[in-house]
C-alpha cells in the first residue's frame, strides 16, 4: 500500500480485454511486496484464447502456461 501525506492510500489501474477487465496496479504493488518478503513465484491465474492482452501482460511478467489435470480446453 502506498502513502500520501503520511496516510495509507492505494490506486487501481483497470485494463479491459475482450469482455473482461483486470486490476494491474494493485497486482504490481502486491508483487513488489511479495518480492521483498522472498516469495519466489506467483500464480497469475488462468486465461483463454480470447484474452490476448491479458496473455501478453502475464507473459511479460515471465508467466508461462501450465496445463493441469482437470483443466478443460
Amino acid at each position: 500500500m502506498g502513502r500520501y501525506d503520511d496516510a495509507p492510500c492505494s490506486a487501481v489501474a483497470v485494463l479491459c480485454h475482450g469482455q473482461g477487465a483486470t486490476d494491474h496496479m494493485l497486482l504490481w504493488q502486491a508483487m513488489l511486496a511479495m518480492q521483498q518478503r522472498g516469495i519466489s513465484w506467483l500464480d497469475l491465474g488462468d486465461f483463454n484464447d480470447e484474452t490476448a492482452g491479458l496473455q501478453r501482460f502475464k507473459a511479460g511478467l515471465g508467466g508461462r502456461e501450465l496445463r493441469l489435470a482437470g483443466m478443460f480446453c
